[in-house]
């Protein structure tokens, strides 16, 4: 009997868990009780009412270990050295006075960045500023520690890179991505040597696209930057921006910061201008540039519903150079550009950013918005070499003011002088003030205007013209490695 007390008690235990059980889920789902045949829930996760798809190239967090594998073996340490010759007081003007000897001494400095492998056959991109003015020795580290020297292919100011080519087959390079793609939100890796730390990986967002920013010299530089807030610091300019594929997006650039460190604002070149700018570079030694001939503003918020706008969209052209491709394709100031070729131009940065992908001879089908009447008109885009040069005008009047004639410097002049370009005077008129004012002669180098670099004749041409008051002009003749300064009023 002992034992059939014991059952009764067991099963009765079982029978009151389950009730238990079913009490309990009845208490905090109720709904689990109330489905009906044919009433299926899902009661693991709680979906919204509408599905959020995700883009092909969206991926998860977890990635971050892939990109990374990817991105680092192709981003390499950059080191400059760079020897000038400085005048320091010779010893003995501590008994003469400090002004009664200069002794030549050599003078050595280093600079440190990052860059980016983007061929197997040794060919990196990176900043200009990270190389300077390419004069000096370029050492180049790579991931697994071996060490080359490289040689400059050339580079463009307006977008601050430089391209390096180092002497091996077989690397390992980064794909690239498209920056067009690129979403706001989306997860990126800053890949580069900040502080000399070599290969570090940060991990950041895309915080926006289109980022109108003043920080590289010239009226005609690159104004538009994927901004991110992926730790970026001294040291990884030229290094890479990179995607959870692993594919190239961006060259970093510049941080916004008042310390000098990192502070959550950091930028860098689209990819798609960098593969325009690189391969230009490599075929043609020199970035071949469209020339639509526009300055431009934003469309103002209180201005929209005036000129014919349901929201602020496009941008308004401010002025058009005389004789460029706009001023021949009929644009006129006040116009509002609102598409490109079928793209939808938002700001600015829109703009520039889709011009400078394209190259002289590149036709563009341009909508713009004219007195409340949308229009088309189509555009074939130009050198500023040829923009400039077409405006015989300016290009009369600067002769006639000036009394000179100029030229690019060659390539392999600019070689054999040392000097990464410059402007070459070939003429002098006696009556014009270059005569009057300076000594110049015909053979003289232009490398500055006002301080300013110059490289080409549109470079020189829109420094005079932006000038204001009096004018320095610095350069050296051939042969010669010294610097003159010569200076008039414009």
């Amino acid at each position: 009997m002992r034992w059939r007390g014991v059952l009764l008690t067991f099963v009765g235990g079982i029978i009151g868990g389950v009730l238990a059980t079913v009490g309990l889920l009845f208490l905090l789902k109720p709904d689990l009780l109330s489905t009906k045949r044919g009433d299926v829930r899902d009661t693991s996760v709680s979906k919204p009412d509408v599905p959020i798809a995700l883009s092909s190239h969206q991926t998860f967090p977890s990635d971050f270990v892939y990109a990374a594998k990817v991105a680092r073996p192709a981003v390499v340490h950059i080191r400059v050295i760079e020897e000038q010759m400085v005048l320091q007081p010779h010893p003995l003007s501590r008994w003469f006075g400090h002004d009664f000897f200069w002794a030549p001494q050599r003078q050595r400095s280093q600079r440190y960045g990052s860059g980016v492998i983007i061929s197997s056959n040794g060919y990196i991109v990176t900043n200009k500023h990270v190389i300077g003015e390419g004069t000096g020795e370029i050492q180049v580290t790579l991931f697994d520690g071996r060490v080359y020297q490289a040689r400059l292919v050339g580079y463009d100011p307006a977008t601050d890179l430089a391209v390096l080519k180092i002497d091996e087959e077989g690397l390992p390079f980064l794909k690239y991505g498209n920056s067009d793609e690129v979403q706001v939100g989306e997860w990126v890796l800053a890949v580069g040597n900040p502080f000399n730390l070599t290969s570090t990986v940060t991990a950041g967002i895309v915080s926006a696209k289109g980022r109108n920013l003043d920080i590289i010299p010239g009226q005609f530089s690159l104004r538009s930057f994927i901004q991110t807030d992926a730790a970026v610091n001294p040291g990884n300019s030229g290094g890479a921006l990179v995607n959870l594929k692993g594919e190239l997006i961006g060259i970093n650039i510049a941080i916004a910061t008042p310390t000098g460190a990192y502070a959550g604002y950091a930028f860098a070149v689209p990819v798609n201008i960098v593969r325009k700018v690189v391969e230009d570079i490599i075929r043609f030694g020199e970035v071949r540039r469209g020339f639509l001939g526009i300055t431009y503003r934003p469309v103002m918020p209180q201005e929209a519903e005036e000129l014919g706008l349901d929201v602020p969209r496009g941008v308004v052209i401010v002025d058009v150079v005389p004789g460029s491709p706009a001023d021949k394709a009929g644009l006129r100031s006040g116009d509002v550009i609102l598409e490109i070729n079928g793209v939808p131009m938002q700001s600015i940065g829109d703009v520039q950013e889709y011009i400078a992908q394209h190259s002289p001879g590149d036709a563009l089908h341009i909508t713009i918005l004219r007195d409340g009447e949308v229009i088309e008109k189509d555009v074939v885009l130009a050198s500023k070499d040829e923009a400039f040069n077409s405006n015989k005008a300016l290009k009369e009047e600067i002769e006639r003011v000036l009394g000179i004639e100029v030229e690019t410097l060659s390539p392999n002049k600019a070689d054999q002088y040392g000097v990464p370009g410059g402007i070459v005077v070939e003429k002098v008129y006696p009556d014009g003030k270059i005569a009057r004012y300076t000594g110049i002669r015909p053979g003289f180098i232009i490398l500055r205007v006002n301080g300013r670099r110059v490289y080409n004749i549109s470079d020189f041409y829109e420094a005079l013209t932006s000038a204001r008051g009096s004018i320095t002009l610095e350069g050296i003749y051939p042969g010669s490695r010294r610097i003159y300064y010569y200076g008039f009023s414009f």
